[in-house]
């Protein structure tokens, strides 16, 4: 379901139509680096945007130190919340 809604919010904006924008982009920067995390912005309750991240070393993981992904944020709105975070199921 996620997956989906983060395909919709690609689709419905412009801006956002750029293939490293896609979970697929995200899909396959995990499949080749350090392990990619996708951190799932919610505002009031509702999904608003995804945010991949990964962690540069492992030194970096355990601080929580994590840099963005390549494809930056995929958002609806601003002033969302990182509410959790993990590799979302596919």
């Amino acid at each position: 379901m996620e997956i989906e809604l983060w395909s919709s919010f690609c689709e419905s904006d412009a801006s956002l139509s750029h293939p490293c924008f896609s979970f697929a982009f995200a899909q396959a920067m995990d499949s080749v680096g350090p392990r990619v995390f996708v951190a799932v912005l919610e505002k009031f309750g509702r999904t608003v945007g995804f945010m991949p991240f990964q962690f540069p070393n492992p030194a970096a993981r355990i601080l929580r130190w994590g840099e963005r992904g390549a494809s930056a944020r995929v958002a609806r709105r601003e002033g969302a919340q990182a509410t959790h975070s993990g590799v979302l199921n596919h």
